[in-house]
């Protein structure tokens, strides 16, 4: 990963801490914690990468 100019937020955004990466089925395990339906979008998206 290559850092290509210095991080920008306005003063009222969320700051996000952390960035992790899982293996598909990790991902939408994980994402079943914000509502089933993300799995399923979750899913779809991993289905129309792969195409």
């Amino acid at each position: 990963m290559v850092l290509e100019s210095a991080p920008t937020n306005p003063e009222d955004a969320e700051n996000i801490l952390e960035v992790r990466a899982f293996a598909p089925e990790e991902a939408m395990r994980l994402s079943r914690t914000d509502g089933d339906y993300m799995a399923e979008l979750l899913a779809l998206a991993i289905e129309l990468h792969r195409r």
